[in-house]
């Protein structure tokens, strides 16, 4: 990405952001759709937290060790302090 498409692309985020700000200020302190607003962010915090959750524990399902840990530990061993090879 060239300098300037990266500038435009970076003034374009931080005019969304603010303005994603500005209404979400609006629309839960100045009207009266204040609990909607709120269970909708809730609703999302929650959905993030325990979705990040669920990746990381499919991550560690997916990622099967097929090698003992014991054998992995003594070849760390080995090459930290030395080992019977050398």
């Amino acid at each position: 990405m060239s300098e300037k498409k990266g500038q435009l692309f970076g003034v374009s985020l931080f005019m969304l952001s603010i303005g994603f700000i500005i209404t979400y200020g609006y629309l839960l302190f100045f009207t009266s759709y204040w609990v909607l607003v709120s269970k909708i962010t809730l609703f999302l915090l929650v959905t993030l937290a325990f979705g990040i959750l669920a990746w990381v524990g499919l991550s560690m399902v997916e990622a099967s060790n097929k090698v003992p840990l014991e054998q992995v530990k003594s070849e760390i061993e080995k090459e930290i302090f030395g080992g019977e090879d050398e």
